[in-house]
């Protein structure tokens, strides 16, 4: 066996070399990052590299063009920060202030800069933005506040995350979400997104319920998303609390637009949900999963909404529909199409707009006409250059606007239409006493417009002077439009639209 000589000399220099490069290494590594003095405390340590304390912020020293700073909760992971000149930070309040235009600073890895001026407040505990109030230069830029990330060309921001709240300069883009920073925010409430034609990411319109098309990804108002509250399988019960899957609502008595479709929806007393199929959505009983008596917007598996019966707006680039939904109190879901909107045969008038609200049931609106879907006594108004129209009652009804015959009235009482089948009564019309009264009390009028039904049905009148006496035997098409005329008349003549 043969042994190989090594020199004495060469093992203690290969020692020498190899403890000089660690002696080095714990230098480089003591330099880059020191305690800071003065202002760490039992809550907070303070490193920094480059960095100072001048007066009560901390900044970058004269010379250097980048400093950082690491803050350590107690019983916490470190924060890591990096500023430029031009940048301050308060480790009293967590503040970042921007003192210079154009000054950039890193929380983590994620990049701030294009500011000209403005501030973050920094959960220091948690490494999260609490609240943000800056004015982005003409670059704008890409900006990721942990629970939302948007794009902005040039403009004001202003986000608080208690108050749910984020306010962007018109056209920005809303990038994405962290479902599960969303959902251990936003839980129950939602984010509020206020702004004038925002834009939704090609990224995010997939995760929204109903994938909105091209014309109805930008919005403006204030703007309501929440997300779905489970994923769920109908035999297993939850299987996910916080999936990436978003929907689109109207808060309470708010108002969203969709401008490149012309059209306003408009909610009252309950928030509305905004969908995009332009079909009635699919509710799930709850029942199976312990919850009786509830109901819920679905798509697919995931459960968009629980709770009562919840209303909502499903939008499609040919028709509309709605559903009030059904609450303690009435629920009044407005919509309003606009000049330039591409939904055809609602005349806008002189006041360029054409208005459909309902108190109650559902309602498809396409071509000019709105079938109202059968439902336990449906209410709805309609505002046309100024008109209000009101109507009550049930069962499937089709309007047809503009085709009422104007002229004087046949009869000048009250009369209820029956099924000549099955006796079913299925409409009344009001004697001249309720437009009086009506006038008297300036109450808004049920203005009756002309129905279309199935041809030939037939049907029987009994006229409050009959005595319950069948006084004829007409269509139901006939019926519809005698009562048409009826209300005209007394529409006319007591209110003076002639």
């Amino acid at each position: 066996m043969r042994f190989i000589k090594i020199k004495s000399n060469l093992i203690f220099g290969i020692i020498l070399v190899f403890l000089a490069f660690a002696f080095i290494g714990e230098s480089s590594l003591s330099a880059q990052l020191t305690e800071i003095e003065g202002i760490s405390s039992e809550d907070y340590s303070y490193q920094g590299e480059n960095s100072e304390i001048q007066g009560e912020v901390m900044v970058c020293k004269e010379g250097f063009e980048n400093c950082k700073i690491e803050i350590t909760p107690k019983g916490g992971g470190s924060i890591n920060l990096e500023l430029t000149q031009g940048i301050n930070y308060d480790p009293a309040s967590g503040k970042i202030s921007v003192t210079e235009s154009g000054a950039s600073f890193k929380i983590g890895d994620v990049n701030f800069s294009n500011i000209d001026s403005g501030n973050i407040i920094l959960d220091q505990k948690t490494g999260e933005i609490s609240e943000a109030k800056f004015t982005t230069n003409s670059e704008g830029g890409t900006y990721d506040f942990g629970v939302v990330s948007f794009s902005v060309e040039s403009g004001e921001v202003n986000f608080n995350l208690n108050e749910r709240s984020l306010i962007l300069p018109e056209e920005s883009v809303l990038e994405d979400f962290d479902s599960e920073l969303f959902f251990k925010k936003f839980e129950n409430e939602g984010l509020i997104v206020e702004g004038k034609n925002l834009e939704i990411s090609e990224g995010l319109s997939n995760k929204i319920f109903g994938n909105p098309s091209e014309k109805f990804k930008k919005l403006s108002g204030k703007i309501g998303l929440g997300q779905a509250k489970e994923l769920i399988n109908i035999e297993k019960g939850i299987l996910k609390k916080d999936p990436d899957k978003y929907f689109i609502f109207v808060p309470e008595e708010e108002t969203i637009s969709f401008p490149d479709v012309g059209i306003n929806i408009e909610t009252a007393s309950k928030k509305t949900f905004v969908s995009f199929l332009g079909n009635k959505e699919v509710l799930s009983d709850l029942e199976s999963m312990g919850r009786p008596g509830s109901y819920a917007l679905r798509e697919e598996n995931f459960i968009i909404e629980s709770g009562g019966y919840p209303g909502y707006v499903s939008l499609a680039e040919d028709r509309v529909y709605a559903d009030s939904g059904v609450f303690e109190d009435k629920n009044s879901v407005a919509l309003m199409f606009n000049k330039n909107s591409h939904y055809a045969g609602f005349d806008v008038g002189e006041n360029g707009h054409f208005s459909f609200k309902i108190d109650a049931g559902s309602a498809e609106l396409s071509e000019g006409k709105i079938n109202i879907v059968e439902n336990i006594n449906p209410m709805y108004w309609i505002e046309n250059d100024g008109d209000a129209i009101e109507k009550e009652s049930s069962g499937t009804t089709l309007l047809h606007f503009k085709e009422g015959k104007k002229g004087t009235a046949p009869v000048a009482s009250g009369f209820s239409v029956f099924s000549k089948d099955s006796g079913e009564f299925l409409f009344s019309m009001p004697s001249r006493g309720y437009y009086e009264n009506a006038k008297e009390e300036k109450a808004p009028l049920s203005q009756i417009i002309y129905f279309q039904s199935k041809k030939g049905l037939p049907v029987y009148i009994i006229d409050s002077e009959s005595r319950g006496k069948v006084s004829e035997f007409i269509t139901l098409p006939e019926a519809y439009k005698k009562r048409s005329e009826v209300a005209t008349f007394y529409y006319n003549s007591l209110f003076e639209k002639n």
